[in-house]
């Protein structure tokens, strides 16, 4: 189409089409784009802190047999396993309650989840380290979620714009 066609083009257009037509960004301040980006931010923050939450308490509640799911022998049921993964519980879940509190109230949560993020990444550290008993399939699974769930909260804790 020839620049001196887009006035008649303009013109003739339904009014919804030339909308999309003379859009220069889609995602604009106030466009159903951006609200909705804005709703799927707050729901994966919600998700993350919910889910940070949810894994805390069961390994607050229930050490042994959470544990047995990267030690499947009798390690995973002595007393410094599962005083250790106590702790690990009840951190993360202090800091999945964190980020539902700050979602919840309208707040900013990227304090919480920086937080979440580091004590991720240093679990990440140490996995790498301590990971030859683990199995191949146990290794690979649980240093690429790991990996993953440090970069969406990266993501969602420098994206605090909305």
């Amino acid at each position: 189409m020839f620049l001196a066609d887009w006035e008649s083009f303009r013109a003739r257009a339904p009014p919804f089409a030339a909308r999309w037509a003379t859009r220069r960004r889609i995602f604009r301040a106030g466009d159903w784009l951006c609200i909705l980006g804005i709703v799927f931010k707050q729901m994966a923050r919600a998700l993350v802190g919910g889910g940070r939450f949810f894994f805390g308490a069961a390994f607050l509640l229930t050490p042994s047999p959470i544990l047995r799911i990267w030690w499947p022998d009798e390690a995973a049921s002595g007393p410094i396993a599962a005083g250790l993964a106590r702790g690990l519980g009840a951190r993360d879940a202090v800091l999945g309650l964190g980020i539902l509190a700050a979602v919840l109230r309208k707040e900013s949560s990227g304090g919480w989840l920086l937080a979440a993020a580091g004590a991720d990444a240093a679990d990440l550290l140490l996995t790498l380290t301590n990971a030859w008993p683990l199995g191949r399939r146990t290794r690979l699974v649980t240093l690429a979620g790991i990996a993953l769930n440090v970069m969406v909260q990266l993501y969602l804790a420098f994206d605090q714009e909305n």
